[in-house]
């Protein structure tokens, strides 16, 4: 779900941030996706991808309200197992 909101000035470098993230992981992706690239290398891309896009779902979920909804997990998914193990997590995480 996709809505209009309006940022605060302090939230302005996390969506540059996330916009800058979001490239490299996109620019990793294509890389490793080269046939030209070795094997070892595509690795490497692969898996810096993944961190990126971990950080940029790290970014993002910043920048959500904290009053948004969650979305209900899905039925018998790895999710719905973790969260009956763990619980529901805080929106913006655990407290330190």
């Amino acid at each position: 779900m996709l809505a209009e909101r309006t940022l605060e000035r302090h939230q302005l470098p996390l969506l540059t941030e996330a916009s800058h993230t979001a490239d490299a992981a996109d620019w990793l992706a294509s890389v490793a996706d080269d046939p030209e690239v070795s094997t070892s290398e595509r690795r490497l891309c692969h898996a810096e991808a993944a961190r990126q896009r971990t950080l940029l779902a790290r970014l993002l979920d910043q920048l959500a309200p904290l009053d948004a909804p969650v979305p209900p997990p899905a039925q018998g998914g790895k999710l719905a197992q973790l969260r009956a193990i763990h619980g529901d997590r805080p929106r913006g995480g655990w407290p330190a």
